[in-house]
């Protein structure tokens, strides 16, 4: 805002610290391992955790850093952490109880070891204690100068805003959202896809809150949620394409080679949907330096990509990207991916590779294999004619080039 700015620098195990800085005399402090959703009310800043609500009054309560632990020289400390304790960080010294908290991690930072020696840890830090709760936040945003908080409650999803640092339900949704624990797979049912706060039209100063839930393989719920609870909206959308038994590539390969020099859009469109293809983008923009080589573009053409997609069966999908030169709607270029569904989708990529060889073998003759790379990727390429074919093949997807 116009006082301070927030950073923060992530180095996994090796720590965390956030920096508040001051706008106007440029003096930075840190706290190190305290991480979440930093929200402003007044002169007061709140810190949501999974499991906590730190409330600080002050932000030079924290360590007033000197020219080695400033942001801009500090961020890419290989051991965070430690360069903060080397530079005299104290954790008890910069740490505020927390005015709301849902797990049992002890505050003290303080452990006896067996011998009877006694080590300290920073209380920043909850390690996976928040496992243990049956409450947890799950997103924050502020309104009508109030912090309000999405809770994942042994109940489902719960609306709650802070009063008198204790937190007041404001409405219930009757929704599980799944576990309290922050990493999902992607299979994972019900479970939080993604979160974002907006401002509200209405009043600029206010936030509003989107959730996705994912309630099952190919559906999800958008709610978006208000401060007062008077314009929830629950929005239940589903996603995915309905399943073919095959990709039908060995069809349009001989479709492709048969039509190239007269292919265009609206006829590519008809035989990709009659194989069970389904549009999924259009008039996105081109980027030449990607795919294909720059050297096929003509400099004063402009191009767009379309997409069209298809589900084979429940174990993967394919992605085909149709280089459109807008003058005359031709197609100088052809990207085509092939790749799990979902995460634990089994999709053997190795054998669609091998199998993709053979039909462009068949169509166009034997190919040229190109030894593997030190990125062990998998790479043939055949010229028919002035067209050109390559193929991609890794752990996880294969990918077909024709220009």
């Amino acid at each position: 805002d116009d006082d301070w700015m927030v950073k923060l620098v992530s180095h996994g195990e090796f720590g965390k610290v956030s920096w508040f800085i001051d706008k106007h005399s440029q003096e930075e402090y840190a706290f190190v391992e305290l991480n979440g959703g930093f929200r402003r009310i007044g002169n007061t800043f709140y810190v949501v955790t999974l499991s906590r609500i730190y409330e600080i009054p002050d932000p030079t309560i924290g360590f007033h850093c000197d020219s080695s632990t400033r942001y801009e020289n500090a961020k890419d400390a290989r051991l965070l952490a430690h360069h903060f304790f080397d530079a005299g960080y104290e954790p008890m010294r910069h740490f505020v109880n927390p005015v709301v908290r849902f797990d049992d991690f002890d505050l003290l930072g303080e452990f006896i070891l067996p011998d009877g020696s006694r080590v300290y840890h920073n209380p920043y830090e909850v390690f996976n204690d928040y496992l243990k709760a049956d409450t947890t936040f799950v997103a924050s945003f502020c309104a009508s100068d109030t912090l309000f908080c999405a809770l994942n409650t042994p109940l489902g999803l719960e609306l709650a805003k802070l009063e008198n640092v204790k937190l007041v339900p404001v409405h219930h949704f009757n929704k599980s959202i799944g576990s309290n624990y922050p990493y999902h797979y992607f299979n994972d049912y019900p479970s939080i896809s993604a979160q974002y706060k907006y401002r509200d039209e209405s009043n600029p100063t206010d936030y509003r809150l989107l959730l996705v839930i994912n309630t099952e393989a190919g559906s999800s719920e958008l709610i978006d949620i208000a401060h007062n609870g008077n314009t929830l909206l629950n929005l239940c959308y589903a996603s995915g394409l309905d399943p073919v038994e095959q990709d039908g590539f060995e069809e349009l390969l001989t479709f492709y080679l048969k039509d190239w020099d007269r292919l265009a859009l609206d006829s590519v469109i008809r035989k990709e949907k009659s194989l069970g293809g389904e549009i999924s983008y259009l008039n996105l923009g081109a980027d030449r330096n990607k795919y294909p080589p720059e050297k096929i573009f003509k400099k004063e053409e402009s191009y767009h990509i379309d997409i069209i997609s298809k589900q084979i069966d429940d174990s993967y999908e394919v992605h085909s990207e149709y280089w459109v030169q807008e003058s005359n709607q031709s197609i100088p270029a052809i990207f085509m991916d092939w790749s799990k569904l979902r995460y634990d989708s089994k999709f053997d990529a190795a054998a669609k590779y091998e199998e993709l060889v053979e039909t462009i073998s068949e169509a166009v003759g034997q190919g040229t294999t190109i030894p593997e790379t030190d990125r062990k990727m998998k790479y043939a390429e055949w010229h028919y004619g002035e067209r050109s074919i390559r193929l991609y093949g890794t752990d996880f997807n294969v990918r077909f080039l024709m220009f």
